[in-house]
């Protein structure tokens, strides 16, 4: 059984942040370990607000699992603040398995989950140690200084994450106008692209990139090149919308993560 490690902020929907990634994990038939950097406040369809855990706590919490599990991969989200950052890194530079992040910054809704004087330190002290980074067009743009229009400038903002240290980028492009939505992995030199129809852009669908990210950390620990584990995390990441639900009363959408005939809760 392979043991992932999510280090997370915490959502109390479970929707999104570590409680999703611990779904995610089971339902993979894998074995989670979480730590949480933050707390926020938040229902499915807006973050309020976020209290950071403080970089002690955190690094400690990293390092009590660390002496005792050894992990097959780490995921890695929300992170809050420069000096988790800093503790984080340290905590996990040495750890021998695939690192997964997922750069969080911003919520969907506009909330703020990385401090502003965080950005610089995470280019800096957590990109180099990362297998894979997953950003989204408007935190690529954040990260590599390019303003993302167009496929040519997501593979423009790919190369330059990866002059940063990032072994692999995956830039994900499923907020750009068009009926698909484009993914673009780029490692080694190399493109790889993985182009989708965009399924029902009138629904607000809730922790997609935390599934998609930690999926793929999963993978990455069974042993599948990092290609095939993207490939995989994709297809469960559609077969997980396929099975979304909804419980809000405000019009999100949960996925269907380790939730059996999640599509059918809603009528209940």
């Amino acid at each position: 059984m392979k043991k992932v490690l999510s280090i997370a902020g915490f959502d109390p929907t479970t929707g999104a942040g570590v409680q999703a990634d611990v779904k995610t994990i089971l339902d993979l038939g894998g074995y989670p370990l979480g730590v949480s950097t933050s707390i926020t406040v938040q229902n499915s369809k807006k973050v309020y607000a976020k209290e950071d855990i403080s970089p002690k706590t955190v690094k400690e919490q990293i390092e009590a699992i660390l002496s005792d599990i050894d992990v097959d991969a780490v995921k890695i989200g929300m992170l809050g603040n420069k000096e988790n950052i800093k503790h984080i890194s340290k905590s996990i530079k040495d750890i021998k398995a695939p690192i997964v992040l997922d750069p969080v910054m911003i919520s969907t809704s506009g909330c703020r989950l990385l401090d502003k004087d965080a950005i610089k330190v995470l280019k800096k002290r957590l990109l180099p140690i990362c297998d894979l980074v997953t950003p989204n067009i408007y935190e690529a743009s954040f990260l590599s200084g390019i303003e993302i229009s167009s496929l040519k400038d997501m593979k423009k903002a790919a190369k330059r994450l990866t002059k940063t240290g990032a072994k692999a980028v995956l830039l994900k492009g499923g907020h750009l106008k068009g009926e698909f939505a484009v993914d673009i992995l780029y490692k080694d030199g190399k493109f790889t692209t993985f182009k989708s129809k965009k399924i029902d852009e009138q629904k607000s669908y809730h922790g997609t990139g935390c599934v998609l990210s930690t999926a793929i950390a999963f993978y990455l620990a069974k042993g599948f090149g990092m290609k095939k584990a993207v490939k995989k995390a994709k297809k469960y990441i559609d077969k997980s919308i396929k099975k979304s639900f909804q419980i809000s009363k405000l019009g999100s959408y949960m996925l269907g993560v380790g939730v059996k005939n999640g599509a059918n809760q809603n009528k209940r």
